[in-house]
């Protein structure tokens, strides 16, 4: 493997790691592992949701326009912020919190909605 590869795979590896998508073992030689929570993890959560959304909406706006727009969102505050009230949900581990899950990841989806709307009204997407 070439030094510019072998650095662009750490970052990405530091960069998984420092979300908690994967633990690094440290010694001789690192070993990568997948946390045993990764079905409920806040990223893969709102990745899904994100998704979901794109998929309703692709054939009603341009998906050059779509897929730059949602790197836009994913950079924003409130992500990070939807992101942050996942983790300490999944922090707390009660079972009782699947309906908060739920709660968090519909209001997210309504925020995906409400912006989608601003960027792209009714005379841009042909309705």
């Amino acid at each position: 493997m070439s030094i510019a590869v072998q650095k662009s795979v750490e970052r990405h590896i530091t960069e998984l790691a420092s979300k908690k998508m994967v633990h690094i073992s440290q010694g001789k030689n690192n070993t990568y592992y997948l946390p045993n929570y990764l079905h409920c993890h806040p990223y893969l959560l709102m990745s899904e949701k994100t998704h979901e959304f794109i998929g309703n909406v692709r054939k009603q706006v341009n998906e050059r326009e779509l897929t730059l727009w949602v790197q836009g969102i994913v950079k924003r505050d409130e992500y990070k912020a939807f992101i942050a009230r996942l983790q300490r949900l999944h922090e707390r581990c009660l079972p009782m919190d699947k309906n908060a899950e739920k709660e968090i990841l519909d209001s997210y989806a309504q925020f995906l909605k409400s912006e989608s709307a601003l960027r792209f009204p009714p005379d841009m997407n042909g309705q």
